[in-house]
């Protein structure tokens, strides 16, 4: 899966995995939340920097899912 996001807040209309989506990203202070919505899917990620880390924040609007992935440079 492959997704390219404008980084100043433009909407995008993309093809992944064969679904139609609009996708989103824009900067609040050092944090970056990007969206994805389409008919099926739904979610924003907030990406930003812990120290050394890159952790990324993934939540569903309207569901209690959220999953945390933390990245660290070896």
């Amino acid at each position: 899966m492959s997704i390219t996001y404008k980084l100043d807040g433009t909407e995008t209309k993309q093809t992944v995995n064969r679904v139609d989506v609009t996708v989103t990203a824009s900067w609040k202070d050092d944090t970056l939340v990007t969206t994805v919505t389409g008919p099926a899917v739904n979610w924003q990620d907030t990406w930003h920097m812990a120290g050394a880390r890159l952790v990324i924040d993934t939540t569903v609007p309207g569901r209690t899912v959220k999953q945390t992935r933390t990245y660290e440079r070896m």
